[in-house]
């Protein structure tokens, strides 16, 4: 999880590097990012709570991910 961007953030480089090594395969669960938006950051508080991940968005990954690791 990150709050950068999901276009060329940090996340985005270390799941290409994922995706690209030997062990991909034995993943149990796909790759998902969860990031912020790909937009300029809002300086206002509504707005940038709108932009990043909160934690409602967090769980629902989570609960995602549980689910897909254990089918």
């Amino acid at each position: 999880m990150q709050e950068a961007p999901r276009t060329a953030g940090f996340v985005a480089e270390i799941a290409a590097r994922i995706a690209e090594s030997d062990t991909f395969h034995t993943l149990k669960a796909p790759l998902v990012r969860l990031c912020g938006l790909d937009v300029p950051m809002a300086y206002a508080p509504e707005l940038e709570k709108a932009s990043v991940p909160q934690i409602p968005d967090i769980v629902g990954a989570a609960r995602q991910l549980a689910k897909a690791g254990t089918a």
